[in-house]
């Protein structure tokens, strides 16, 4: 046996294990041929066949490694969590209920975590410290919240069945519990928690020592039985986003049919088989049918307890209404006189497979049944699992609702009817019949009984199909005798409501008749007959007809949604009360579900409802949230949308569109776009027997304009599609009957589009036009004045008020006056058929990288990427080569030469880049490649001349400056590009992308093999076409001037700490002195603080030298600090003659300030020896060095 794994595959981008809830999913026996293994099952089978044969041939279970983990809530206090951890995850998660028990801060976050079931939108964080039971070792982490966690495992698991030492303390003492997961610790947290210590078990399961203890997990052995043919592992579920399901009212959509096929998951291919081999006949003529599964009922886990839970709860809930809870009784014992339940005894209990719960659901407008039981078979089983995802859905066997609602348009006499307990008429097998259990009692004291449905039952993910299947298989089993009652049970059913016409009478009487008896035959009796002819119905009893109601001002049946006036054959719009209501308060939920309530199946009322898309597309402009509330402009526009709503029910729109069997059949069809919405909607045009033409409206669709900006031209080109894919669906119905169609739209251009050629225009056109011509015939598109386009109205919305007036009811139910008068009357403008004489022109591509360069590169269609031009030559190279190879001539020349097959090597690309550059050099260089080629140089006088060119295998090359330089070849003789070829911009461009747009290591990376003129200019020609490279340097080079800290400002003055020295003498012999030398001394002012060092050369060791010596030291460098030197007699005689000085000169000759500060004590001497590196040892140090 194999299982199935929804964790097989994973998804590049973030990932996490689970989703939402877990199903469980398993391996169907070989009695339920209809299982279909998703891709999932078909990776674990593969990976099965690689497991060893004794593997295969036992029972394999998979062990998640859980823990029990401390975290710190926000309360202060440690909280224990079980928690699984996953190498899997990239991210670590926690559930929202577990959030909640520990009170932990939210944050909102936007991320989209990937499974296999689809993306999930997380929109809160927490971040909070993770440590194990003893606090011994912690870390922080950051958990994105999810709704919830499956439990695990999904069998509980003994610990003398698996094997695992007793003496060892677990990260979970309770691994094999089945027990809630609160959170999932990923890849982070598990490899930094693993130390050392690995075991095995000899059942298959795999112990790792952590910091939380010892994990468990991995494949668990066991023996195989005969009845063990089922695995359970935990399958993502996945809920439609609601929000894209509300976004397809704008996106860019077509008309089309739904396709035929499956609506879901689990539909069988085989499904149409499994149903003609399981199906067979009660005695009483109805079908017993078996129920399709696409997995084994095994799977299902306990579900009486639930069952009981929710009996409790309904019976609560029924207390408090009375009325309901007998008609509840009345159901139910309705049920069991029917015998479509029956009560199961004490001894059979145990053969019960699933208990499902029900509820009821109040259709006080239904004339038979106002209470309906419903039956909940996607309740889920304690294992996970509910009856509903073990069936197969099966796919749509019916007409779509336009298609029952045109073809009840276009019959003379028409007539209603209803399945009697549609589901309930056909029989299940008493094996399925144990699956399909519920629990009630009539009074509260009562026990609980256990009962069995024997009958299709209402709830189930497979009673549509069966339903539906057994329907038409009673009509085909008349097919060879009355083919066209076949054709009715075919096609007029949705669901089990009936709709059927004819051209008379007596026809639609005979086919009333010959249904009624079919359907019959097989326990599906007929009721609720009604038709607008009372002939019809002779044979119908009147307990069996359609009791009509009173709605506004007449009697009327209910038919799919709409209200139908049988007397006056009529329908009207069914507004309900609730949408009607005055709101002050409105939340974008609320205010969704209301608009969806305007049910208007054939497009009657489109220019009113139209309105409401539009509100509903511009509260999405807002980015509000689900319970937002919307704002206070919105509610206003929607209350005074509303407050019109009821003008709507006085009208009753004519039932018939068309006769069955007209002389002729004219379909006309409009199309226009604005810049909120489009629509297109259509007439029909018959002609009677007295030659009086009549037009009605049939039908009308409408989108609202997608939400990314389009031109009015293609919004028109957009309707026009939309009108041709309304236009296939209402053939399908018509058939043979349409005699002439005409299709009209007040957009010229659109107009033109369709009329041309559609290769001319772009993807966007071309792909609509074509679908337009193929669908319509070209000569028979129009131009219409917008005045006279009945679609304007569609397209730009109107107010119930204004659609109600005479005027615009009568343009818009029986189109604009030329239809009945003759399309011919209609002028066609003169413009478009100047457009429509144009003749096609040929596409013209230019292609303008540089310079004008004809050659075979730059003609190449792939030149602008380097790659693929590179390899495209490349195997160029190689079939030159190949051809060569078979040649003895060239193989005589060559000795070496062989021909090459397989993928492209590293030489082969270097070759097809060889070819490149050699083609390109003759193309821009043509004199100069042909001299080198012959001479092996180039005339002197050439431009290339001072580049000291040589020519190597066919290739110029630059003999530059780095010959002696050890470098490769390549570097020292680069290969000269042509500046003005087209592909040297492309060859810059690729080394700009492969060193990650570094600017200096294109210079370098570009220098390394070749050489162009002036590369700084064509890398500058390159980089401004790179808008992201553009904006970043423009925002290198263009910084803002900012404020400068403290401590750049502060004012030091030079040689703060100084301290001097005195050394020498140097004797010199110059030549200017002849034979005589200068002696000479060195004064050494140094600083402490900074080590600077500044010298002056003196002519004797005075006093007096000193002091000039400062002197110009204080005039070049400024005033320095107190002066710290040794105590001989210079700086002694010096402290003297500074105090002399100050009275020997001239205050007009030196600045009185000066001299004020040098008295203040700039020039104190401090005195006392040196020591050596230290204090006054500096100046010491400097006098040695220097």
């Amino acid at each position: 046996s194999s299982a199935t794994c929804s964790r097989a595959t994973r998804s590049s981008a973030t990932s996490l294990r689970g989703r939402f809830r877990a199903r469980s999913s398993a391996t169907c026996s070989s009695a339920n041929p209809l299982r279909e293994c998703s891709r999932a099952e078909r990776y674990v089978e593969g990976v099965g066949n690689l497991l060893p044969k004794s593997t295969k041939e036992q029972n394999v279970a998979a062990l998640l490694a859980t823990v029990v983990a401390q975290v710190l809530g926000n309360d202060g206090q440690w909280h224990r969590l079980r928690c699984i951890l996953d190498s899997g995850s990239q991210v670590d998660a926690i559930t929202s209920a577990a959030a909640k028990r520990l009170q932990l801060s939210l944050k909102p976050s936007k991320l989209q975590l990937n499974g296999i079931s689809g993306p999930l939108a997380v929109t809160r964080e927490c971040t909070t410290t993770v440590a194990n039971r003893d606090g011994s070792s912690s870390c922080s982490v950051k958990f994105y919240v999810i709704p919830e966690l499956p439990n695990l495992p999904h069998e509980s698991l003994a610990r003398s069945d698996s094997g695992v030492p007793a003496e060892l303390s677990f990260a979970d003492e309770s691994f094999g519990t089945n027990g809630p997961i609160d959170a999932i610790l990923g890849a982070g947290v598990y490899f930094a928690s693993l130390v050392p210590g690995l075991k095995r078990t000899k059942w298959g399961l795999t112990i790792q020592n952590s910091v939380f203890g010892w994990l468990v997990g991995g494949l668990l052995r066991q023996d195989s039985a005969e009845d063990a043919r089922a695995l359970q592992c935990g399958v993502i579920t996945a809920e439609d986003d609601l929000r894209q399901s509300i976004e397809r009212f704008w996106v860019v959509e077509d008309a089309s049919p739904p396709s035929n096929t499956a609506t879901s998951k689990g539909a069988a291919p085989d499904l149409e088989a499994f149903f003609r081999e399981t199906t067979s006949l009660a005695p009483d003529g109805r079908y017993v049918v078996r129920i399709p599964l696409r997995g084994e009922l095994t799977q299902l886990g306990d579900s009486y307890q639930h069952g009981v839970k929710r009996l409790l709860a309904l019976e609560r809930k029924l207390e408090r209404h009375p009325e309901t809870y007998d008609q509840y009784r009345a159901f139910m014992r309705e049920y069991l006189e029917l015998g479509h339940m029956t009560p199961i005894t004490p001894n059979d209990m145990k053969r019960v497979r699933y208990v499902i719960p029900h509820s009821c659901v109040i259709k006080p407008e239904s004339t038979s049944t106002k209470l309906r039981v419903v039956f909940d078979a996607s309740a889920k089983s304690a294992s996970g699992v509910s009856l509903n995802d073990l069936q197969v859905i099966g796919p749509v066997l019916q007409p779509d609702l336009l298609h029952i609602w045109l073809d009840f348009r276009l019959h003379t006499v028409v007539a209603t009817a209803d399945i009697a307990k549609m589901y309930r008429q056909i029989w299940v097998t008493e094996e399925d019949s144990w699956s399909q259990c519920i629990l009630w009692r009539d009074e509260r004291g009562q026990p609980m009984q256990a009962y069995r449905l024997h009958t299709v039952t209402y709830g189930e993910a497979a009673s549509s199909y069966l339903a539906c299947r057994a329907l038409q298989e009673a009509g085909e089993e008349v097919r060879n005798t009355n083919p066209a009652i076949a054709d009715v049970i075919r096609d007029g059913f949705y669901v089990d409501n009936l709709s059927l016409g004819a051209a008379t009478s007596d026809e639609l009487r005979v086919l009333c008749l010959g249904v009624e008896q079919a359907l019959l035959r097989r326990g599906m009796p007929l009721r609720k007959w009604a038709s607008n002819e009372a002939d019809v119905l002779q044979h119908v009893p009147q307990d069996h007809r359609e009791a009509p109601v009173k709605i506004g001002d007449r009697e009327a049946v209910r038919m799919l949604g709409l209200s139908w006036c049988p007397a006056d054959d009529t329908f009207q719009l069914v507004i309900h009360d609730d949408v009607l209501q005055f709101t002050e308060n409105l939340s974008k939920r609320a205010l969704v579900a209301k608009i969806a309530k305007l049910y208007d199946p054939v497009g009657i009322l489109q220019p009113v409802i139209v309105t409401a898309k539009m509100l509903m597309q511009d509260l999405w402009r807002e980015d509000l949230g689900w319970d937002d509330c919307v704002s206070p402009a919105t509610i206003h526009e929607w209350n005074e949308f509303t407050a019109q709503l009821p003008l709507l029910r006085k009208l009753h729109i004519p039932r018939m569109a068309a006769p069955s069997a007209p002389n002729t059949l004219r379909v006309d069809g409009f199309c226009d776009a604005s810049l909120k919405a489009y629509g297109c909607v259509v007439y029909v045009t018959h002609k009677d027997e007295r030659g009086n033409q009549t037009t009605r409206l049939l039908c009308s669709k409408s989108r609202v304009a997608p939400l990314k900006a389009m031109t009015l031209p293609r919004l028109e080109l957009q309707a026009a599609a939309l009108l041709t894919e309304l236009y296939v669906r209402i053939q399908k119905v018509m058939g043979s009957r349409v005699t002439e169609t005409y299709w009209w739209s007040d957009s010229q251009v659109a107009l033109t589009w369709i009329r041309s050629d559609n290769s001319r225009w772009d993807v966007f056109v071309k792909n609509r036009v074509s679908k337009i011509q193929a669908a319509t015939s070209v000569a028979d598109w129009r131009y219409v004045p917008t005045k006279l386009n009945p679609a304007d109205i569609v397209s730009r919305g109107i107010s119930a008020r204004k659609l109600i007036r005479p005027d615009v009811m009568e343009f818009w139910l029986n189109g604009p006056p030329f239809l009945r008068s003759g399309c011919s009357e209609l002028p066609e403008p003169t413009t478009v058929t100047e457009l429509e004489a144009v003749q096609p022109q040929v596409p013209v591509y230019v292609a303008t990288v540089g310079p004008k360069c004809d050659d075979l590169i730059s003609q190449y269609s792939h030149h602008c990427s380097f790659a693929k031009t590179r390899r495209h030559f490349a195997w160029l190279g190689r079939a030159i080569n190949n051809l060569k190879a078979r040649s003895a001539k060239q193989c005589a020349k060559n000795p070496g030469l062989t021909a090459k097959h397989g993928p492209l090597t590293c030489d082969d690309l270097e070759d097809g880049l060889l070819l490149i550059l050699r083609r390109m050099q003759a193309t821009a260089h043509p004199n100069e490649t042909g001299e080198m080629l012959t001479t092996g140089r180039i005339t002197p006088a050439n431009r290339l001349q001072h580049l000291n060119p040589v020519c190597v295998n066919g290739l110029i090359r630059v003999h530059g400056r780095l010959q002696n330089a050890e470098l490769s070849e390549e570097a020292r003789l680069p290969v000269l590009v042509p500046k003005s070829h087209p592909f040297s911009r492309v060859m810059i461009r690729d080394i700009h992308e492969r060193n990650c747009h570094a600017v200096l290591l294109v210079f370098a990376g570009f220098g390394s093999g070749f050489w162009v003129w002036a590369l700084s200019c064509g890398f500058a020609g390159v980089l401004c076409r790179w808008v992201r490279c553009v904006a970043v340097l423009r925002g290198l080079f263009a910084w803002p001037m900012v404020r400068l800290g403290e401590f750049c400002l502060l004012v030091s003055p030079p040689f703060p700490c100084p301290g001097v020295g005195f050394f020498g003498s140097f004797g010199f012999f110059l030549v200017l002195t002849g034979p005589f030398g200068l002696v000479v001394f060195v004064f050494v002012l140094v600083c402490f603080g900074g080590t600077s060092v500044c010298l002056a050369v003196l002519g004797s060791p005075s006093t007096l030298a000193l002091v000039s010596g400062l002197l110009r030291l204080v005039w070049l460098l400024g005033a320095p600090g107190p002066l710290s030197c040794c105590p001989c007699w210079k700086f002694v005689g010096g402290a003297r003659a500074f105090r002399g000085l100050l009275g020997a000169l001239c205050v007009r000759l030196f600045p009185q300030r000066v001299f004020e500060h040098v008295a203040a004590g700039v020039f104190r001497f401090s005195l006392f020896g040196p020591g050596g590196s230290v204090f006054g040892g500096v100046w010491w140090c400097s006098m040695r060095v220097w």
